[in-house]
């Protein structure tokens, strides 16, 4: 689940916990080695599909090109001073497009190095997975002890 676009943490630590009963501690290693695997291959993956799109759709290469050449006026200065922060930061806020996906895209975009952009990724991830383990675990207590 963790390696899911969609559900990513969010979904798959409290699952683990629910559903599989994993420590809090256990259902995060196991969803933040699978979210990691997953950035680890979207870092290497996603200039290639990008590339592929460019030289076989001129249409979409064209549109896409004019999309980042906005981004990269509009918000380069700012990634490039604080890219591996903000990044870390964006990722840490369990949220809907927030996660492992988004955060491979952002770096991408704004053309991080891939080990800055892994290790800016992977520390979001670990405290995303701290607060999302927190919180699951606090609403699973909270659920047990109400319907004793």
């Amino acid at each position: 689940m963790a390696m899911i676009p969609v559900t990513e943490m969010q979904a798959s630590i409290p699952y683990g916990m629910a559903v599989y009963k994993m420590s809090a501690l256990e259902a995060l290693i196991i969803s933040l080695a699978g979210n990691i695997t997953i950035v680890f291959v979207l870092l290497r993956l996603i200039p290639v599909c990008v590339d592929f799109l460019f030289k076989h759709s001129p249409f979409l290469a064209h549109h896409i090109k004019k999309y980042f050449d906005r981004l990269h006026a509009k918000h380069s200065m700012r990634f490039y001073e604080f890219g591996g922060i903000f990044l870390t930061l964006f990722i840490s806020i369990p949220g809907p497009g927030s996660g492992a996906w988004t955060g491979s895209l952002l770096a991408y975009l704004f053309n991080m190095p891939f080990k800055l952009a892994l290790i800016s990724v992977a520390l979001g991830l670990a405290v995303q997975g701290i607060i999302v383990s927190f919180f699951s675990g606090s609403i699973i207590e909270l659920w047990q002890w109400a319907t004793q």
